[in-house]
């Protein structure tokens, strides 16, 4: 059990940390810079990229909810609750 709820742990770790949190929050800068007409280029790919990851960060909820349809076992309240942690 213990290697299947580590194995599951995994891409929720993923869509979190590097998802969520780097990719999302990561240049909070560059707006702000745009919004007093600085990096004006740069703000415009940023936009971009933020449009990316904030696809990636819808599509990892839908493909953790795949795996845990395909292999329910680790999958309970247990690990709900180890996951809370």
């Amino acid at each position: 059990m213990e290697d299947d709820w580590a194995l599951s742990k995994s891409p929720i770790a993923f869509a979190c940390l590097i998802e969520g949190v780097f990719f999302c929050v990561g240049f909070p800068l560059i707006p702000t810079l745009a919004r007093h007409n600085k990096l004006m280029g740069a703000a415009e790919r940023y936009r971009s990229i933020l449009r990316d990851e904030s696809m990636h960060c819808n599509f990892a909820p839908d493909a953790i909810g795949a795996i845990a349809m395909e292999n329910p076992l680790p999958w309970g309240a247990a690990f709900g609750e180890e996951i809370k942690r």
